[in-house]
């Protein structure tokens, strides 16, 4: 027999490569509203003079139109 059970651990985790400023959210899972979360959290940590863009893939929850983007923040999508 095979185990077939894992367990996931999520991480959301923008760099600066110029400064090496981080911010992060770990999670058990991930969706439209732990994204939310991380957002609100990032918009905190944010210089009010910094703009963050971020690479992101088009999973479900990433092209949601219920996603608080930061003003600050420009998501650029992955080609599919």
């Amino acid at each position: 027999m095979k185990q077939t059970r894992y367990d996931w651990v999520y991480v959301l985790g923008p760099a600066c490569p110029q400064t090496g400023k981080t911010a992060g959210l770990i999670s058990p899972y991930l969706n439209t509203d732990v994204v939310n979360i991380f957002f609100d959290q990032l918009a905190k940590e944010i210089d009010d003079d910094v703009h963050v863009v971020m690479i992101w893939d088009q999973a479900g929850f990433h092209t949601s139109t219920k996603l608080n983007v930061p003003d600050n923040v420009t998501l650029i999508e992955l080609p599919p």
